[in-house]
């Protein structure tokens, strides 16, 4: 499922009411959430696609009164899932769509798509995985958020990753 023409103030108040794992300190909502909000005033990321991933194989679950298919991934480690993402799904709302970013290995080019994407339009996928093959005990599905950004007038500003490592 593929929404366009989404405001940044509708990303940035669902980003600001995704709840995260308290142990969580790597993805921080609020901040992307102002990040975005900033952006916006200067004429970047103001306008965005949210594409929520529903395969049709395997289970499903009913979320907002529609039908959604439950994407599988795997725990790698306690601590992670690996790749969220499916390649294919960071060019859904590019005008050609993601096959025009293929290698000639066949492979999906994912930074291809990001370089292409105007520096107004941003993309949030939204992945509903299945808990069971998580091995989570809960029947509830784990929404998992990934964001295909454009390069913006900021790129030159150093960003820190983990730098809150908890110690819990």
């Amino acid at each position: 499922m593929l929404a366009r023409d989404v405001p940044p103030e509708t990303i940035a108040a669902f980003l600001r009411s995704y709840q995260i794992h308290e142990d969580i300190v790597v993805f921080r909502n609020d901040l992307l959430a102002d990040w975005i909000m900033g952006r916006s005033t200067i004429g970047e990321l103001t306008d965005w696609s949210v594409f929520v991933a529903s395969p049709a194989d395997g289970k499903s679950t009913t979320l907002g009164g529609r039908e959604i298919g439950l994407v599988r991934r795997k725990r790698v480690s306690s601590e992670s899932i690996g790749i969220l993402t499916d390649p294919t799904h960071e060019g859904v709302d590019l005008p050609r769509g993601p096959d025009a970013y293929k290698r000639d290995s066949g492979a999906y080019d994912a930074e291809a798509m990001r370089a292409a994407r105007p520096s107004t339009q941003g993309l949030l996928l939204i992945y509903p995985l299945d808990p069971e093959y998580l091995g989570i005990p809960s029947g509830e599905p784990v929404i998992a958020l990934a964001l295909s950004l454009p390069h913006t007038s900021d790129a030159g500003t150093t960003w820190v990753m983990n730098s809150m490592v908890s110690n819990g």
